[in-house]
């Protein structure tokens, strides 16, 4: 005869609402703190899910308490995850995503990070100043070299202009606009293209 006993359902339902309020509460921290933001914000926003899980998940199954680990467990990474999805990525995530393109032929020579992951006054951005390895390529050549770049890797063009492209993939945003500089002092004078990286909030 097993020593456990059943699981008796008014428990069932109160270590139920109580792991829905705890990761609830746990899920907004999260979101107030921005620790889905970054790059790793899957694993963070996790860490704090699963003790308020774990919580619930024991009151529920009493003396079951090697499943309400592993249920807690795999409840706290998938709301993790779902977490990091949708979270305004920080602009170190946004730089690493950055730093995955292929951009031969190009030189970075400034860069600039604007916007919070509160997305008060705007979402996280991060604007970056290129020149052209290839001298003989005014700014609206090198616009076009590296629209053409970014395409061969997957990226869309959602809209086109004279003077601004922009281009999705996934959830990324990316606008190409050739430089300025050159013309009205804004920024380095040997840019040649004006980027700004970022994610659909």
């Amino acid at each position: 005869m097993s020593d456990v006993r059943p699981v008796q359902p008014v428990r069932v339902v109160f270590g139920l609402v109580l792991a829905a309020g705890l990761g609830g509460f746990a899920a907004l921290t999260v979101t107030f703190l921005g620790l889905a933001s970054p790059s790793w914000g899957w694993l963070f926003s996790a860490a704090v899910l699963f003790p308020c899980l774990t919580v619930g998940s024991l009151v529920a199954l009493g003396p079951r308490r090697r499943v309400g680990y592993v249920v807690s467990l795999v409840a706290a990474l998938a709301l993790g995850g779902l977490l990091w999805w949708n979270a305004p990525p920080d602009h170190g995530r946004i730089l690493d995503m950055v730093d995955d393109q292929d951009l031969g032929g190009f030189t970075v020579l400034d860069e600039e990070a604007r916007g919070n992951t509160w997305c008060y006054k705007g979402c996280p951005i991060v604007e970056v100043e290129y020149a052209a390895d290839d001298p003989a390529l005014g700014p609206a050549e090198a616009s076009e070299q590296l629209v053409e770049s970014l395409q061969s890797q997957g990226w869309r063009a959602d809209y086109r202009s004279d003077d601004l492209v922009r281009l999705t993939k996934g959830r990324w945003r990316v606008s190409v606009r050739p430089s300025l500089a050159a013309e009205y002092g804004y920024g380095d004078p040997a840019s040649d293209v004006d980027v700004e990286w970022g994610a659909e909030a």
